[in-house]
């Protein structure tokens, strides 16, 4: 997958939590730094993280930081997103991150 591609589908997901956080009447308090979106992609899509960090020049540690934090993030808006709700926001394709 190209890096573009891949940048494109994360804002597709972003905006789907903004959508949410908005009908929820949420703020948008938090910020995603969108290069990293192709990063995490790849490692989601089965690479093998030596291979990101060695091609990359984010440090193991932040990469690791920043995968949970995009863990919890989705684990958050699972738990307050009422059924009615994730039903309205199209559902993630493949190549998502499984947080069951």
């Amino acid at each position: 997958m190209k890096v573009n591609d891949a940048l494109q589908k994360g804002e597709e997901h972003l905006k789907r939590v903004y959508d949410c956080m908005n009908h929820e009447g949420q703020e948008q308090f938090f910020s995603v730094n969108k290069l990293i979106f192709p990063l995490v992609h790849r490692w989601s899509s089965g690479c093998e993280m030596d291979y990101i960090l060695n091609n990359s020049n984010i440090f193991e540690g932040d990469f690791v930081s920043v995968c949970r934090q995009v863990v919890d993030l989705y684990r958050q808006i699972k738990n307050v997103c009422r059924e009615d709700d994730v039903k309205q926001i199209k559902e993630p394709k493949k190549n998502s991150i499984n947080i069951n």
